[in-house]
């Protein structure tokens, strides 16, 4: 069942933190992880939310964030981005 996120604080990942920092109060419609880890590099953001790779685009476009979202789109959207619990919040379910 999909919900919304809001992200609440710069999330870990290999992106430069000034990508990383156009996340927060970026809200996008995700589902909860499932906890496998299969084909994620690293755990830091387990637990968390998947969100897809063309609805977190689209979300940092529509908050503006067009370098963050240039970076996330080039050059195709990645499946899907995966943000830990500890970094954002559920807004509506």
């Amino acid at each position: 069942m999909p919900i919304r996120i809001r992200v609440t604080k710069t999330p870990p990942g290999f992106a430069d933190e000034h990508i990383r920092k156009a996340w927060v109060g970026v809200e996008m419609p995700a589902e909860p992880d499932d906890g496998d880890s299969e084909g994620w590099s690293g755990n830091e953001n387990a637990g968390g939310y998947n969100v897809s790779g063309v609805d977190a685009v689209e979300a940092l476009l529509d908050a503006g964030k067009t370098e963050a979202a240039q970076f996330w789109s080039s050059p195709v959207p990645p499946p899907s981005l995966r943000f830990g619990a500890d970094y954002c919040e559920v807004v509506s379910s």
